[in-house]
């Protein structure tokens, strides 16, 4: 209903002006003054193509493709909203849909606001809360949408696409405010460096956009952490945003009177726009002269990630020219090689020359002309099978245990997208000091069995198609007494639950020593 009383209706799936039924796009307005109905747009026949024109541009040869599950609302200024439903675009056959169109009633005139002009797209995300010209809902139909008082369009739900992978239910929450203005900050973090009593570093920069439907005012207030203030400088320091224009903050750094040391600062971006205010964090390290670095934080290697290599990231050292990369197989840097050559400049490193079956521990030092820094904290990594995989504690091959400590035994299957779908029997076997055997049957339990060597003795704990398994635990948390623990996790063909050694059947170990 719009803001006269009037009532609209758009397309659906029913009958045209003749032949059958299918998926319509026409247009009607009721007038309940007189009584009468209007065709406004659209056409006479089913299963229709839409005619898109220029995004954002109305124009009289522009209408939405037949389609039905569609939503629509009104807003404040009388105008009609469309979005998504299952039906026709620019070309092609019918599809779902995530195109936004508005119909003006006093031009009469349908503009392609938003969204594809193709069916069956993924949704783009982007960050959540805050908005962009990119971000786009996922094709759907059957979803819901409603207005709320500032006139932003708000939709949930429904059936169809993601961010990536196939159709299903949704429900996620979108915002669409065509009405005020919004911020949109190119980055979130800035990092300066510099050495005490030397030049100043450069300006860095930030693009701020507006992603709203009106231009807005800001203003820039920067707090300081505890520590030396005034060190920051924020340009323009108030200005305005035009409707789809943009604008950039020169952040400037003054080093002096600044003692060696880490400093921050908030520079928050308050403005008359939907999405006020935002905060930018800036970073400020000044280094001492002819100072080694600091050791790179948040090392983090692969856990089975690539079936070729182990991935070690970190994060970057300020003032590092250069990283080395360390490794061991036990969790003791004084044993460790540097395993790098050339040294990467970047913040990851491809560790080619790793062994399946056995777990790697990984350090790092960030290095500049004055020297390496210490090592970083640790982190274990290996590489990926192809098949299952079984981990204690999220290590593999041989592990040792402290007695007392918690033992977690977690079993994945990964890199089989070629056998998708076989039917096979899935096992998990487990003996203590190769006199206890045990197996986990199908209700999750672990069942002791009296094992002379005939496998009939073990069930499958599973028995069904192969597929994808993410990391789950089979012994979650549990003291193990003292001795050795042997862990199998295998699949074998054909399904009869029967463990065939001799068949085709991919298997992994891991042993536990409890000391």
């Amino acid at each position: 209903m719009d803001g006269s009383g009037a009532l609209w209706l758009f397309g659906g799936y029913g009958y045209p002006a003749s032949g059958g039924d299918n998926e319509l796009n026409d247009l009607w307005k009721y007038d309940p003054a007189t009584t009468n109905w209007t065709w406004m747009k659209g056409s006479t026949n089913t299963s229709q193509n839409g005619t898109y024109g220029t995004q954002g541009m109305p124009a009289a040869g522009n209408t939405p493709g037949a389609r039905y599950g569609a939503v629509s609302w009104t807003d404040g200024s009388g105008a009609l909203w469309l979005f998504g439903g299952i039906g026709y675009p620019a070309s092609g056959s019918w599809g779902y849909l995530n195109d936004l169109w508005k119909y003006d009633p006093a031009t009469t005139n349908w503009t392609w606001e938003a969204g594809a002009s193709s069916t069956n797209q993924n949704g783009t995300y982007g960050t959540q809360g805050v908005p962009a010209t990119t971000n786009t809902p996922g094709a759907r139909y059957r979803e819901v949408a409603w207005t709320d008082g500032s006139g932003a369009l708000w939709l949930f739900g429904g059936y169809g696409r993601p961010a990536s992978g196939g159709l299903g239910f949704l429900n996620d929450l979108w915002k669409y405010d065509n009405f005020g203005g919004g911020i949109s900050l190119a980055t979130n973090a800035l990092v300066f460096s510099a050495t005490y009593q030397g030049a100043n570093p450069p300006a860095q920069m930030i693009g701020m956009t507006n992603v709203g439907g009106k231009g807005f005012t800001y203003t820039n207030v920067i707090t300081y952490s505890t520590g030396a203030s005034g060190w920051l400088t924020v340009l323009p320091a108030a200005g305005t945003v035009a409707l789809n224009g943009a604008t950039v903050l020169t952040n400037q750094v003054n080093i002096a009177g600044l003692n060696a040391g880490t400093y921050y600062a908030t520079n928050q971006v308050t403005a008359d726009a939907t999405n006020s205010p935002q905060t930018v964090v800036v970073t400020l390290s000044v280094n001492a002269p002819n100072q080694p670095p600091s050791a790179p934080t948040g090392v983090s290697a692969g856990d089975g990630t690539y079936t070729n290599k182990v991935r070690v990231t970190w994060n970057a050292s300020s003032g590092a020219t250069s990283y080395e990369v360390w490794r061991w197989t036990s969790d003791s840097s004084y044993a460790a090689s540097k395993i790098s050559s050339p040294d990467p400049t970047g913040t990851s490193y491809d560790d080619m020359s790793v062994t399946a079956g056995a777990t790697y521990y990984y350090w790092v030092k960030a290095v500049n002309a004055a020297g390496a820094s210490g090592f970083s904290a640790s982190d274990s990594g290996f590489l990926g099978v192809v098949g299952p995989l079984i981990t204690a504690n999220g290590l593999v091959g041989e592990v040792d245990i402290n007695s007392g400590d918690p033992v977690t035994i977690a079993v994945q299957m990964m890199n089989i997208e070629s056998f998708i779908s076989v039917e096979v029997d899935w096992w998990v076997v487990a003996s203590a000091n190769l006199s206890d055997w045990y197996y986990l049957n199908g209700a999750l339990q672990w069942q002791e069995a009296l094992f002379s060597g005939d496998f009939a003795v073990f069930h499958p704990v599973y028995q069904g198609l192969l597929v994808n398994l993410a990391s789950t635990p089979v012994l979650n948390g549990f003291i193990l007494p003292p001795g050795t623990y042997d862990f199998w996790f295998a699949v074998d063909y054909p399904l009869d639950g029967i463990l065939n050694l001799n068949g085709p059947i991919l298997y992994d170990q891991v042993t536990v020593f409890v000391q």
